[in-house]
């Protein structure tokens, strides 16, 4: 994982604070990455802090298969 791009820059922020966010950008392994690593450090922040009624909880809705495949692919590589 390289440095950010636009759509990273953008979003991240915002979903590390919990915001929800509505973003555009091409289908690129960047922009999935723009939402699965604020998912990834949301689940580490939930889990650290041990809540014991309330696991983290994650939805990412993707509009095509490959998206979801490749989100699903990056999360477990990461």
């Amino acid at each position: 994982i390289g440095p950010p791009n636009k759509i990273q820059q953008r979003a991240v922020p915002f979903l590390l604070r919990g915001n929800d966010i509505i973003a555009q950008a091409p289908p690129t392994q960047e922009r999935i990455a723009a939402y699965v690593i604020p998912a990834i450090q949301i689940c580490l922040n939930t889990l650290a802090q041990r809540l014991p009624t309330r696991g983290p909880t994650v939805l990412i809705v993707c509009t095509t298969v490959d998206q979801a495949n490749q989100g699903h692919k990056m999360l477990r590589d990461l």
